[in-house]
């Protein structure tokens, strides 16, 4: 089932959970919805009468008014949660009507329609997705903030999940003769830590490198090397700001020749230093530690304030 959240999306609260110990899920029945993301680990729930499994870049959204169980204990377990509103009913559609509101979407120019997100998918790319839920989380520490940050930080998250959704489907939305562009793409997003060239890629799926330059821009509107560096930031992005790694190991993580390297193109695209953008991004601390061996409130014991 799909999901067209139309109206306002209004944040509730969010957390982050961390466990290392044996973890079950509390019995609970929530009045607002509900959004997983997995990080690390496997989450086994109940939702309603269904068994759930959440690995990593799962995202599942679960409707207000559906109970919540653990079916068995989870170990080294790390995932997001976020509790919202929205102003307005959705739409539930199905996939064949999903797949037309997505050919919508995925026009040039498209600005006006609400984010449509399957209630249970793979995200391809989990790096925007994990930087819109940091800066929910670290918002969320901030009373001086207005609340109206965390409800368009929400919006953001949704309007991310939706774009991938989007993707995860283009290769039955845009048509066959596009699919060829769509395999690369997540090749890339796949590979994006290995040192990859044009010309490499051209050579795996039986491309001449110019045509393949060429066919990139006219389609996406940016050259391959500059989407190459543009996935790659967005890892980075991700590393600095769920890690203590250096900048120079987090260039060797995702084949840059160095670190000084990583720092100017950090700065050109971003507009600030990698160091810069982790300072902003790390108001947050969590519970690394948490003895777990039976059925708690998820909401409070996996969010730490500074």
């Amino acid at each position: 089932m799909f999901l067209e959240l139309k109206g306002i999306p209004q944040f509730v609260d969010c957390g982050k959970l961390v466990s290392t110990l044996p973890f079950l899920h509390a019995d609970r029945t929530n009045a607002e919805y509900l959004l997983l993301m997995g990080i690390k680990g496997e989450l086994h729930i109940r939702v309603g009468e269904i068994p759930c499994t959440i690995t990593p870049r799962d995202i599942m959204i679960i409707l207000p008014g559906t109970p919540i169980s653990g079916l068995i204990p989870s170990r080294q377990l790390t995932y997001f949660w976020c509790h919202f509103n929205m102003s307005e009913k959705p739409q539930f559609l199905s996939q064949q009507e999903a797949i037309s509101r997505y050919q919508v979407m995925l026009q040039p120019g498209d600005t006006d329609s609400p984010p449509l997100i399957p209630q249970t998918f793979h995200l391809i790319n989990s790096s925007r997705a994990i930087i819109f839920s940091q800066q929910l989380l670290n918002y969320r520490c901030c009373p001086e903030y207005p609340g109206s940050i965390l409800h368009n930080l929400l919006s953001c998250l949704l309007i991310e999940l939706s774009t991938q959704a989007a993707d995860s489907f283009s290769s039955i939305t845009i048509g066959k003769n596009h699919q060829r562009l769509q395999e690369i793409l997540q090749w890339i997003r796949v590979n994006a830590c290995m040192k990859i060239t044009v010309s490499e890629i051209a050579d795996r799926f039986n491309y001449n490198p110019d045509y393949l330059s060429h066919l990139f821009h006219e389609k996406l509107g940016i050259s391959l090397k500059h989407y190459i560096i543009r996935v790659k930031l967005e890892i980075v992005k991700e590393v600095l700001i769920s890690s203590d790694k250096s900048i120079k190991e987090i260039a060797r993580y995702v084949s840059f020749d160095d670190e000084k390297y990583l720092m100017r193109l950090f700065k050109q695209n971003e507009g600030v230093t990698p160091s810069e953008y982790r300072n902003a991004c790390s108001r947050t601390k969590f519970n690394t530690n948490l003895r777990v061996s039976k059925r708690i409130d998820t909401r409070w014991v996996s969010f730490l304030e500074e």
